[in-house]
């Protein structure tokens, strides 16, 4: 490194130490057994993601197991159908779009939530509370076959869950609601 990348870089240094370095030192301090919860689910994160990607799965089973007999039977006709042809139709467009699960996708919301722990740790609370409702919304998205509509509708949608499990999607739906604009505060 030449003299100017390094005045960078230990620029780089010095701001990542005072806003995040400092706090989570202060944070751990102060309340180490919360601070080994969190760091417990770095590990969690860390493991998930890991294993999401080395996964051969590519179809969501929770998914399909929601499905009657009829319906199963219904769409590996189509699917079968659809490899033989190569013609979709209604079916083997849902399944590709609902029931293939996206590897990318996964990885991802594990590595905003490494952000959202960072900026919890960092007291940085409103970006953590922007980042958790991104997340809500995209594993929302991700798990409804509604794409099109409201967020009630939406966890409406998910056909894993049962009425009370809705309920309180749809309140921590709008208390995180709440901070979509911080800046309006």
């Amino acid at each position: 490194m030449d003299k100017k990348d390094k005045q960078i870089y230990n620029s780089i240094c010095k701001y990542l130490s005072y806003y995040i370095n400092e706090p989570i030192k202060q944070i751990i301090d102060k309340d180490p057994i919360a601070n080994l919860k969190i760091a417990t689910q770095f590990s969690f994160i860390r493991i998930l993601t890991k294993e999401t990607i080395e996964s051969n799965k590519i179809i969501d089973e929770t998914r399909i197991k929601t499905l009657d007999i009829a319906k199963k039977e219904e769409y590996l006709s189509s699917l079968k159908n659809f490899i033989d042809t190569g013609k979709e139709d209604e079916n083997t467009e849902y399944i590709l779009k609902n029931m293939i699960v996206d590897k990318a996708v996964l990885p991802y919301i594990f590595r905003e939530m490494n952000w959202i722990l960072i900026s919890i740790l960092s007291a940085s609370y409103i970006s953590s509370h922007i980042l958790i409702r991104s997340i809500f919304e995209l594993i929302i998205n991700y798990m409804t076959s509604r794409k099109n509509c409201g967020m009630a509708d939406r966890i409406d949608a998910i056909g894993i869950l049962d009425s009370n499990q809705k309920k309180y999607l749809k309140k921590h739906w709008r208390s995180l609601n709440e901070w979509a604009h911080p800046y309006d505060l």
